[in-house]
């Protein structure tokens, strides 16, 4: 992702919105939210039931996560991850 698609995404974040990321590769889930309480983004991945785990990372954990999304660069791509905001 650039840049300005991360600051848009954790900005979305942020503002209580939540997503899923699907990977098919290793048939795992992640599920990304904001935790406001704590002050942190929370991840939760489901796959087979021994790959379950969360875990809570800072905003620039997460920044580097997402710069490295290459998957999303694309204008059209990064559209469609936006609209999978809930």
């Amino acid at each position: 992702m650039t840049p300005a698609q991360v600051d848009t995404l954790l900005k979305a974040l942020r503002s209580g919105r939540t997503f899923e990321d699907h990977n098919n590769y290793e048939h795992i889930t992640t599920h990304y939210r904001w935790d406001a309480t704590a002050g942190v983004f929370v991840l939760e991945h489901e796959g087979a039931p021994d790959e379950r785990w969360s875990g809570e990372w800072s905003e620039a954990e997460l920044r580097k996560i997402f710069l490295n999304w290459s998957t999303y660069e694309t204008p059209e791509a990064f559209r469609r991850l936006m609209a999978r905001l809930r």
